[in-house]
């Protein structure tokens, strides 16, 4: 889809495209062109920052678990305690 060309295109009489319209036509593929690797390396940065997170959040509940079992056996451990009297 071309943005800001029209859908018919002028050919000369030598069947040559237009030299206005091949600019246009350039100028637009070159802003596409440069769209597309913005948005790879938008891509790009994305996954690796969902990566990340994914690691983070893998490490957080790893140390929640080891914390849920050390709050578990102080619990036990007091609860086998005489109470002070």
């Amino acid at each position: 889809i071309l943005c800001g060309i029209q859908n018919s295109v002028d050919i000369g009489s030598e069947g040559a495209l237009d030299p206005y319209i091949m600019e246009k036509l350039s100028e637009e593929n070159i802003g596409l062109f440069t769209r597309r690797e913005e948005l790879r390396q938008r891509d790009t940065q994305l996954r690796q920052t969902v990566g990340e997170l994914e690691q983070q959040l893998a490490e957080t509940k790893k140390k929640c678990a080891q914390l849920a079992d050390d709050l578990r056996i102080r619990k036990s451990q007091q609860q086998q305690q005489p109470p002070y009297i």
